[in-house]
């Protein structure tokens, strides 16, 4: 139950979308998908604040997501969706910087964020079948 990925001149295994085994060899969809939206935010947030000369020390992304009904990908209920319900999460900085700028510089990076913008907007998917 895994797929290879591949991006650019990368690939990665993605596991199985609905698995609560920590032994499981691969992260699922739904984790590569948290995992990319902290790793945006993060990147963003240090490069907006080195082009204003701030350094920071220390950076994490916390995400948390719950999911609205996973047993719908697992064809147990047909009610519901399987998709995420809710993200949230919290930034830990350890930078030098007053807390409205901290704040500004934080708004900016989650608008100028391409994955968060397309989350937030809920971009259109449209993927069709073809034969091989």
């Amino acid at each position: 139950m895994q797929a290879r990925a591949y991006v650019r001149n990368h690939s990665f295994t993605v596991g199985q979308p609905a698995s609560f085994d920590t032994t499981d060899q691969a992260p699922s969809a739904l984790e590569f998908l948290m995992a990319a939206l902290g790793g945006c935010l993060a990147v963003g947030f240090q490069w907006r604040a080195s082009r204003r000369g701030i350094g920071v020390r220390n950076l994490e992304v916390s995400l948390r997501a719950s999911c609205d009904n996973i047993l719908v990908f697992l064809g147990v209920e047909d009610g519901g969706n399987p998709g995420l319900k809710a993200i949230e999460g919290s930034l830990y900085v350890d930078a030098d910087l007053e807390d409205d700028v901290l704040q500004a510089l934080w708004e900016e990076t989650v608008i100028r964020s391409p994955l968060a913008q397309s989350l937030l907007r809920g971009v259109p998917v449209q993927v069709e079948v073809r034969r091989a």
